[in-house]
């Protein structure tokens, strides 16, 4: 390994964007650079969704769909994914929450995932 002094570094794809780097360090600091992007863009799609999160039981309506199934292991990993929602999107934890405390929710995950997150049901 050449410790960040090597001419020629790892190649590192994201999508069909191939680039070549001088060194690990630079291809961190781009790992880096993704991950906070793709925490943003998590965050603003979830905000874009909040009408659908305050005006119903779940996501289109008052019965639970393939669409919540979808969603709410996405929402259960926001904290460990570092993803912090504002106060005003409270419905989407009150969202997840009618879920989480479903236990064939909780019966559908590995230990690794139930460990994400620690749920207090009260």
């Amino acid at each position: 390994m050449c410790q960040g002094r090597c001419k020629e570094g790892p190649t590192v794809a994201f999508g069909n964007d191939i680039q070549i780097y001088q060194n690990p360090v630079k291809t961190s600091e781009l790992l880096r650079k993704k991950v906070t992007e793709a925490r943003k863009r998590l965050k603003e799609l979830i905000l874009e969704s909040l009408p659908f999160f305050k005006s119903n039981k779940f996501f289109f309506g008052n019965e639970m769909s393939l669409v919540d199934c979808a969603i709410t292991p996405i929402i259960w990993r926001l904290p460990y994914l570092g993803v912090n929602l504002p106060k005003d999107a409270k419905c989407v934890e009150d969202y997840g929450l009618r879920i989480f405390k479903n236990p064939a929710f909780m019966r559908s995950m590995t230990y690794e995932e139930r460990s994400l997150r620690e749920l207090v049901i009260g």
